[in-house]
């Protein structure tokens, strides 16, 4: 303290914690006695979903902050290139390559390429061009923050995320609504099937 771990300091407190999580993972821990288990039990153990706000875990998986232009962290959808960023606020365009998901195994690729950078010149060049810095979360065989990083309920409904996403990002407002510069296309549409 008294300020938050910055940048790659993370990985220091998580070093340990994913020792733990690799031995109970791949080879499960043996406890001689447990409550229901008399002549003891072994356990295994993983990380089902990380719960935190989005910048802490944007921080936690080592991607890009929520204000960059790759502000999805499960789907290749980005606001245009570095200096060249274009507003794709109001999306309704599902159907574009944007919109898939990350593929979990290139990921891990590039994080690992990061951690393999000699200088931190290097290291800065490509987080720049990628996104992403090497996590300790990815010794973990299982570990994808496209499916594991979860925002807190407190953030996102009680804190206002959910009305921020829609008044800011979806521009569903009423002055956004009668605004000409706003794009015409509504938006959500689907073409739902009528019931029988």
């Amino acid at each position: 303290g008294p300020h938050e771990p910055s940048l790659t300091e993370m990985n220091h407190y998580l070093r340990p914690l994913v020792d733990d999580l690799e031995v109970f993972w791949n080879k499960g821990v043996r406890f001689t006695r447990t409550a229901l288990h008399p002549d003891g039990r072994v356990a295994r153990a993983a990380i089902m979903c990380a719960v935190c706000d989005l910048p802490a875990a944007r921080k936690l998986a080592q991607l890009a902050s929520v204000r960059s232009h790759w502000f999805c962290s499960r789907c290749s959808c980005h606001n245009g290139q570095s200096g060249q960023i274009k507003d794709q606020r109001s999306r309704t365009d599902f159907d574009h390559h944007d919109w898939q998901p990350f593929d979990n195994d290139i990921r891990r690729r590039l994080a690992d390429e990061w951690k393999k950078c000699r200088t931190k010149r290097e290291q800065d060049h490509y987080f720049k061009k990628y996104h992403l810095r090497w996590s300790e979360l990815w010794r973990l065989s299982y570990w994808n923050p496209a499916t594991q990083l979860v925002v807190d309920a407190m953030h996102c409904i009680l804190e206002g995320l959910v009305q921020a996403h829609f008044r800011y990002f979806l521009l569903l407002t009423k002055s956004a609504s009668v605004a000409k510069d706003t794009p015409t296309q509504p938006p959500l549409s689907f073409s739902f099937q009528p019931v029988p």
